[in-house]
C-alpha cells in the first residue's frame, strides 16, 4: 500500500504541527504563570540618582571661569563695524498741533488738514515716550511712596 502525499497536504500537516507545539509552549507558560508569582528581586545595589549635582561642588570659581571662556571663544562671533552712525531722515510728515489747537493748524495747512483726523504717523510714533514732555524738563518730584515688594530701591 502506498500512500501519495502532494505538496498542499504537507504543508497542512506542518502547519498543524507547529500551531500545536505553539499552543502547548503558550499553556505551560500560562500554567507556569498561574502557579508561582513572581518576587520582585531584592538586590543590594542603590538605586539610580539622576539628579544633577551642584555645579559649585565639581568645579571651582576659577575652573568656571576658564570653562566659560575657552567656550566663547570658540563659539561667539565678534563682528567689528567700522563707520558712523547715519541719523535718521528727517520726519516726512508734519509735526500737527494736538488738543485745541488741531483745527487751528488744520486752517494754516489746509492741504495736510486730513491728518488731523488720521491716527499718528508710524515716523513720529517712533518719538513717543523717548523724552518727557516739557513741563517736567524742570522740575522732577520723587513719588510720594514706593509700594511694598520688588520695588524697593
Amino acid at each position: 500500500m502506498s500512500i501519495s502525499v502532494t505538496k498542499g497536504t504537507t504543508l497542512l500537516i506542518v502547519a498543524a504541527g507547529l500551531s500545536l507545539a505553539g499552543a502547548a509552549a503558550h499553556g505551560d507558560d500560562v500554567a507556569a504563570a498561574k502557579a508561582a508569582p513572581a518576587a520582585p528581586a531584592k538586590s543590594s545595589a542603590k538605586t539610580l540618582d539622576l539628579r544633577p549635582p551642584n555645579i559649585t561642588q565639581l568645579y571651582t570659581d576659577e575652573q568656571l571661569e576658564a570653562l566659560l571662556e575657552k567656550l566663547e571663544a570658540q563659539h561667539i562671533e565678534r563682528v567689528e563695524v567700522e563707520g558712523a552712525r547715519v541719523p535718521p531722515p528727517p520726519s516726512a510728515t508734519p509735526e500737527i498741533w494736538g488738543g485745541i489747537g488741531a483745527p487751528f493748524w488744520a486752517l494754516f495747512h489746509p492741504t495736510q488738514a486730513w491728518r488731523i483726523f488720521a491716527p499718528m504717523a508710524p515716523d513720529q510714533a517712533r518719538k513717543v515716550g523717548t523724552k518727557p514732555p516739557p513741563y517736567t524738563d524742570a522740575i522732577y518730584l520723587d513719588p510720594a511712596g514706593v509700594p511694598p515688594g520688588p520695588f524697593d530701591h
